[in-house]
């Protein structure tokens, strides 16, 4: 005869999903593994033999883990490297230009694949220490805006950069939430 099962609640798999509902964001990303999103040395062979065509080699290189977004690129004869957090990144949009657009339908150019760029908005430390410099007051939308040149599969980056900052600040949209509420209340 097969064993009855009792539904007592203090089986494991139950208490980690109530415990992952309790944790805090930071608790969370802190157990998950971080995944690659994007690594533009990903774009093939062929893009990179070909890009020397444009100066490609002074392209920027970007790289996107769940955890931060570095670019490395060359500004005169040096290169700079700027990285942010995830954490730090309020929202995301993608951007076409028209050349991009058609060369991504074109049956030459093979290798480049709905090329685009991805738009971060957010700011760090650094950024803020850039802009506290003499003289520069200004503080604007584009001062927390990050544009990453030249992304490969840019719509498919977007839709896992979009979705990843859904999950991570799912809290932080619900407490919004429910204060615009307690606000609609008040009224």
């Amino acid at each position: 005869m097969p064993e009855k099962k009792f539904d007592i609640g203090d089986e494991p798999e139950q208490e980690a999903q109530h415990h992952e509902k309790t944790m805090s964001i930071r608790e969370r990303a802190v157990t998950k593994e971080e995944e690659l999103i994007y690594d533009a040395s990903s774009r093939g062979g062929c893009y990179h033999c070909i890009r020397v065509l444009w100066c490609g080699c002074f392209e920027p290189y970007a790289h996107i883990t769940t955890r931060y977004v570095k670019e490395t690129r060359w500004e005169g004869c040096s290169k700079k490297t700027d990285s942010m957090a995830f954490e730090n990144i309020k929202d995301v949009q993608r951007q076409q230009t028209c050349c991009c657009l058609m060369a991504s339908f074109a049956p030459c150019c093979c290798c480049v694949n709905d090329m685009g760029d991805i738009v971060l908005f957010g700011s760090d430390a650094s950024e803020q220490s850039k802009s506290e410099k003499k003289g520069v007051h200004v503080t604007s939308a584009d001062s927390e805006k990050w544009v990453l040149k030249r992304v490969s599969d840019s719509f498919e980056t977007f839709e896992r950069i979009t979705g990843h900052l859904q999950e991570l600040h799912a809290d932080w949209r619900k407490v919004g939430r429910n204060l615009g509420r307690k606000v609609q209340q008040i009224k």
